[in-house]
């Protein structure tokens, strides 16, 4: 994660917005006034909540700073903005398991901790890995989109309310060669 001043962006010489190495991509970006937190999530199903003010700010080419610790085969696939306690967390496998728990329940941390728990995974079941996390102030409707183009209309509401460590339950039907990427408001 980094944070850098927008005026650092006013000259066009170069699209670079931070230098990312090896099979690193950039996941999303915010524009901040710099008092919120930011909530970091993992495929295999970690989380992290922690201030923006840990973040140094940076030069437009650096590389940032690590935002959570990540064990070896993960990898994270969410990050949203907090501005306030209040609201939802959404969680979504990539399997179209989806489950909806209080903000509350995820407290602040220190940056590039390990994290909690935001959903329990199960073989069993076939949740498979964790694939979209949004942070909701309001009940309405959200898109879940799947890697072929499919994409599903889904009311929030409908998606069960859980613990922060449950399952959650199948929201979303998956095509065996296809899974969730994404979800949009």
């Amino acid at each position: 994660v980094k944070r850098t001043y927008l005026a650092e962006y006013a000259s066009t010489r170069t699209h670079e917005a931070i230098v990312v190495g090896g099979t690193d991509e950039l996941l999303t970006v915010f524009a901040t006034l710099g008092e919120s937190e930011l909530f970091l999530a993992t495929a295999l199903g970690m989380c992290i909540r922690f201030p923006e003010g840990e973040i140094s700010l940076q030069g437009r080419k650096s590389g940032g700073m690590k935002g959570i610790s990540l064990d070896m085969d993960d990898m994270v696939v969410a990050a949203e903005l907090i501005n306030s306690n209040h609201g939802e967390v959404l969680t979504i496998s990539e399997t179209g398991w989806a489950k909806r728990s209080v903000l509350e329940e995820y407290k602040t941390q220190g940056r590039a901790g390990k994290g909690i728990a935001i959903m329990k995974l199960d073989n069993k079941k076939g949740t498979g890995a964790l694939a979209a996390v949004k942070i909701l102030q309001v009940e309405k409707q959200v898109f879940v989109c799947q890697s072929q183009g499919g994409v599903t209309r889904v009311e929030v509401g409908e998606i069960p309310l859980e613990a922060r460590v449950k399952t959650g339950k199948p929201v979303v039907d998956v095509l065996l060669n296809d899974y969730i990427t994404k979800v949009l408001e």
